[in-house]
């Protein structure tokens, strides 16, 4: 029986014509990874398929307690671990041959798997996710426009000669009923163009039955009032008050055009660095989603007016804002 052909191809041809001006797909991944590493409040990730570990220099030792390094080629996990050392305790390598060894695999709460359902097939893909269970399933295919010739053309082509015995071309569609059928939904979807008509879609899917709790807040999605809606426990600031705003944004992202209802009765107020991330950059992600309406359950008698305000004047650029006494006051008023 043959090996998988993935054992076989050099690390050093493998990068050197994925970084070729002419392909510049390991520059365009590196620029994903670092969205993928920081885009969700998670603390454990997996990268399945990771090569020669493109993108670890992402990883953030204060977020990521543990991010595991997955591939059938133990030569590569051997230059990962060598790379990156800085990562030691962090980084844990991983060999395993996903379209059999997928219970090898521990749990983490992201997988990152770019340029890698290509090879393994949309059912053992599946499998690893089941096994895996993460919160968040980040991935990267590349659409082609010349099905034949699907590795673009470089001095290193013939060291991928054997990779058509693995390889089945992608389609979005199909994914995102696969990703449904294991109980993912899609949140995002980003083309990033490459060099000779090919294409680079970054794709993430959140578990449709995962509710987001945290010693701060609880993010839950409430599917009879088509409502995300987000409960502050107490005051957070900088990671303790992003991560919860991120989960919730995630479920928006899954629930066109839900309600945003926030409970701000035990703590609200915000530093300076978390509002100004507020208006730059979650506002505008946001207003993405088709998200009309945020409302905001507040005391009778609230110390956090002020801070409220100030949000409210910036929200109403773009939502409606509805401020009540409770979660039903809010749902009335938005029919």
């Amino acid at each position: 029986m043959k090996n998988n052909p993935w054992e076989d191809i050099k690390l050093d041809d493998y990068e050197n014509h994925m970084s070729l001006d002419s392909v510049r797909q390991l520059q365009t991944m590196n620029a994903i990874m670092k969205k993928q590493f920081e885009a969700y409040p998670v603390k454990t990730a997996m990268v399945l398929g990771i090569a020669g570990g493109n993108g670890l220099e992402h990883v953030s030792a204060a977020k990521y307690g543990k991010v595991y390094g997955v591939d059938i080629n133990k030569g590569y996990l051997d230059v990962v671990a060598e790379r990156y050392k800085n990562l030691s305790g962090t980084l844990e390598c991983v060999q395993a041959d996903l379209t059999k060894d997928s219970g090898k695999l521990p749990k983490a709460q992201l997988v990152i798997a770019n340029l890698l359902i290509e090879y393994t097939g949309y059912e053992a893909f599946q499998n690893a996710v089941r096994k895996v269970d993460p919160e968040y399933v980040s991935c990267v295919i590349q659409i082609n426009t010349d099905e034949k010739n699907w590795v673009s053309d470089s001095p290193y082509l013939h060291a991928f000669d054997r990779l058509d015995e693995v390889h089945c071309q992608m389609n979005e569609d199909q994914l995102d009923r696969t990703m449904h059928e294991i109980g993912y939904g899609k949140i995002l979807s980003e083309t990033f163009p490459l060099p000779n008509g090919k294409a680079l879609v970054s794709i993430d899917y959140r578990s449709t039955d995962k509710v987001f709790e945290s010693e701060f807040a609880k993010c839950e999605y409430i599917a009879k009032d088509n409502v995300v809606f987000h409960v502050w426990k107490k005051e957070a600031h900088f990671d303790d008050y992003r991560n919860p705003v991120i989960a919730s944004l995630g479920m928006l992202r899954e629930h066109k055009n839900s309600i945003f209802i926030v409970d701000a009765r035990n703590g609200f107020e915000d530093v300076k660095e978390d509002v100004e991330w507020g208006f730059e950059w979650f506002l505008p992600e946001l207003k993405k989603t088709g998200c009309k309406i945020w409302g905001f359950i507040l005391p009778e008698v609230s110390h956090i007016e002020g801070e409220i305000d100030l949000w409210t004047k910036e929200i109403e650029k773009n939502f409606k804002v509805i401020r009540a006494r409770s979660y039903e006051e809010i749902l009335a008023q938005s029919l």
